[in-house]
């Protein structure tokens, strides 16, 4: 079982309903939907498209999955949760763009913010003492993918290389895009994100979320709220709980 704690947009935003019917899957609920009716995508491209972002929901990182550690729970993690959302503030991005991040397509801020840059970075720490240590295979897969001295170091540290100054606060859209086929993606990605595009959004709450076995979809297992003196904390009912 691994656990991530992510930006979730707000369930009733035109963000979260727009990004779930793309992606095709609910990451609040754990529904799934079928291909979008979209000119010139049949479904079987859609289906490659989405493949692997969709497993993971519509979300921005702030601290990527990890295995819970010895001596720590579930109910201790939701109650960490409910800290850092009280101390922490919400942070107000002026514009989120469309962006081809070395192959794939994202929503982000259309310039680097150095508030939300820290939010990513307290999470980073502040759930640190959750995280059990990555074993050899896990650390071997990532060092596969060409790492930099510092991004190596940042493995080493934190579990995950794309870390603090290597972060980049994004919400994932789209697997790997060919050469090829980047024009078109983008076209038809502004076309479906055209309501969010160029807006303000405001990062005001933050998510556990929970993978309950290998390969399984995650689901929102509690939220909260930033910056609120009384935050709560959202458990979602798991399905096979009913």
């Amino acid at each position: 079982m691994r656990y991530a704690i992510y930006f979730v947009p707000d369930p009733d935003s035109e963000l979260f309903d727009t990004g779930t019917r793309w992606l095709g899957y609910d990451i609040e609920t754990g529904t799934t939907f079928s291909a979008p009716v979209i000119a010139g995508l049949e479904a079987a491209a859609w289906s490659r498209l989405v493949g692997e972002p969709a497993r993971y929901g519509l979300h921005a990182t702030l601290k990527a999955p990890f295995r819970l550690a010895e001596g720590t729970d579930e109910a201790e993690l939701v109650d960490a949760l409910r800290g850092f959302a009280r101390s922490v503030t919400p942070v107000r991005l002026p514009v989120l763009s469309l962006i081809n991040m070395r192959g794939f397509f994202a929503l982000m801020p259309a310039i680097r913010d150095g508030q939300v840059e820290d939010l990513s970075a307290g999470a980073v720490r502040a759930f640190e003492r959750f995280r059990a240590p990555l074993g050899e295979g896990d650390i071997a897969r990532r060092r596969s993918a060409g790492l930099s001295p510092r991004q190596n170091e940042l493995l080493d540290r934190w579990g995950y290389p794309y870390v603090l100054e290597e972060a980049s606060f994004h919400m994932t859209l789209t697997g790997r895009v060919e050469a090829d086929e980047t024009q078109r993606v983008e076209a038809i990605l502004t076309d479906v994100f055209e309501p969010v595009i160029g807006r303000a959004l405001t990062v005001d709450r933050v998510a556990i979320a929970v993978e309950r076995e290998p390969g399984a979809p995650f689901e929102v297992l509690a939220a909260a709220p930033l910056g609120h003196p009384l935050a709560y904390t959202r458990r979602v009912v798991q399905l096979d709980a009913l």
